[in-house]
């Protein structure tokens, strides 16, 4: 198989304007969920039934370590992106990321103890911290020059109307 095929097929053959097209479809939707991971927690923090049923009632330190905590997994992950990108390469990187918030994701919302949600929060924050300090790369390094600038800003817009979302489905829900 020739270099050429085997980089066509790589990214389902797409080349030029369609694949940074797709890459910054990509990109955004990760800072999406960037924003509205952000802003979610806040929601839930303030309802009777969480503080309920994690018993955080007249523990306002804990609630507040339960909430940034997830800082501290961001931080990580941001270091282990460092060790990782280059050997998975980002798109792999990206999914990767993914994958650990997803199950961070999981075990927050299937937390019934503090110790649970603590971890799920951590785990949750490692993903992000991965698909955060990656996407913006990604998005650089495929992109013209002429294009760079407008398109990480695409992604910027993107943390932001993810974060406005997460708040307005909060206050729907509410």
């Amino acid at each position: 198989m020739s270099e050429k095929t085997t980089a066509r097929s790589k990214y389902f053959g797409m080349t030029g304007t369609w694949l940074t097209v797709w890459v910054t479809v990509a990109c955004a939707t990760d800072m999406t969920l960037f924003g509205y991971d952000q802003g979610v927690f806040g929601g839930v923090v303030v309802t009777q039934d969480y503080i309920n049923q994690l018993n955080l009632a007249n523990n306002n330190s804990l609630l507040s370590t339960i909430t940034a905590i997830y800082d501290i997994g961001c931080f990580f992950g941001a270091i282990a992106a460092v060790m990782i990108g280059d050997p998975l390469g980002r798109k792999n990187s990206i999914l990767v990321g993914t994958t650990i918030m997803s199950v961070g994701a999981l075990l927050q919302c299937t937390a019934f103890g503090v110790p649970q949600m603590i971890v799920g929060r951590i785990v949750a924050g490692i993903g992000n911290g991965i698909n955060t300090s990656t996407a913006p790369v990604w998005q650089g390094e495929t992109s013209k020059a002429s294009w760079r600038g407008k398109l990480v800003i695409i992604e910027m817009i993107m943390n932001i109307a993810g974060f406005s979302l997460s708040n307005w489905v909060t206050y729907g829900f509410s």
